[in-house]
């Protein structure tokens, strides 16, 4: 098995399966609305085409606007939305929603600390 050093994007790999995990599992109440569907499906294709075009600096760029805008839509999303069912369901989808709004600064530093590798090498910055 290759070492992490040797996998290509690993960074941007994990980010994506960690969101991937939170999203799907923020999703299975039904106190989330669309809008969070819409805004982390954005997310996610961005983290696709970051990954399969790993020298393009600008899908990394939106991804970690979207990323940071995503913190105050989940804040927003969850004043307005917070089920006022006690379902095991529920509490579960909302605890991680609030996991993954805790995650999110993590993951745009981490995008961040990438789109600098990549400007690097490019030789010019955004």
């Amino acid at each position: 098995m290759p070492s992490t050093s040797q996998i290509r994007n690993f960074n941007l790999k994990v980010i994506f399966l960690i969101h991937f995990c939170f999203i799907a599992l923020s999703l299975m109440g039904y106190w989330a609305t669309n809008a969070y569907f819409f805004y982390n499906a954005i997310l996610i294709l961005l983290l696709i085409w970051s990954i399969h075009h790993d020298q393009l600096q600008e899908p990394l760029q939106l991804a970690i606007v979207v990323n940071g805008c995503s913190i105050i839509l989940d804040v927003l999303l969850l004043v307005m939305s917070f089920p006022n069912s006690h379902e095991a369901r529920e509490r579960f989808s909302v605890a991680m929603c609030i996991l993954h709004m805790i995650v999110r600064p993590f993951s745009t530093f981490l995008l961040i600390r990438d789109l600098e590798t990549r400007s690097a090498g490019a030789g010019d910055n955004f």
